[in-house]
């Protein structure tokens, strides 16, 4: 099917559809690459699916690189359809497993994390779109631009949200220094929480060991916020 722009605008939930987040991304350029594709993923109607947490129950924001490419993706970071765990996945799994001192060997039966979802996690990818076995094909065609005005508004108007921030290209957004961005909006740093990229290809900063799920909930806690139960995938 032909994508216009405002029926893909129009399929972003309406809590999310505002002048500050949609009105500067270039709309044109996304709709005319994603037309020009014989496929991508995730499927259109599941591009936004993370956007289905409202924003007033975000809690914690998980900052993903863009969709895997494999037929997999469902429109939330790292969570999956497939019954084959993605390495980055089982990785996240693992940190888990060894924060909470479970079996080594007692992995969730699902790779699907629509449970942290309901716990308030917004899985949001950076790049939104790609291609079959293209990793980020679908990078500068206007993604990034919606991706850091979602985290604009989060980390302006809701002040204990959490940022997991995993490798360089989230880091690079939660720590935004570009100058046109340096006195308009700032992270604060009790706000954002950093480690290596989960994926097995990251061989300078590992992300085993980094503690960053209960160092999480120790901050949610501080801030009388419920924790997230991130066992509730067992």
């Amino acid at each position: 099917m032909t994508i216009t722009e405002k029926a893909l605008i129009e399929s972003i939930p309406f809590k999310w559809r505002l002048p500050e987040i949609v009105g500067d991304v270039d709309w044109t350029g996304i709709v005319e690459r994603l037309n020009s594709c014989k496929k991508y993923y995730p499927r259109f109607h599941d591009i936004f699916n993370a956007l289905k947490l409202n924003p007033e129950n975000v809690k914690v924001v998980i900052l993903g690189q863009d969709p895997y490419h494999d037929g997999s993706a469902h429109g939330f970071a790292f969570s999956c359809e497939s019954s084959k765990t993605p390495a980055s996945l089982r990785n996240i799994f693992k940190e888990i497993i060894r924060e909470y001192d479970m079996p080594e060997d007692f992995m969730p039966q699902s790779n699907n994390l629509m449970k942290w979802v309901d716990e308030g996690v917004l899985l949001l990818n950076t790049i939104l779109t790609v291609e079959p076995k293209k990793p980020k094909s679908h990078a500068k065609i206007g993604w990034e631009v919606f991706s850091t005005n979602i985290v604009r508004y989060i980390s302006q108007n809701y002040k204990d949200v959490i940022f997991l921030a995993w490798g360089k290209d989230a880091q690079d957004l939660v720590y935004d220094n570009k100058e046109e961005h340096k006195d308009v909006w700032k992270i604060p740093f009790k706000n954002i929480i950093s480690a290596g990229h989960p994926s097995p290809l990251n061989t300078t900063k590992p992300f085993y060991g980094c503690d960053c799920f209960t160092d999480c909930n120790d901050r949610l806690v501080s801030r009388k916020v419920l924790p997230i139960r991130w066992k509730v995938l067992w």
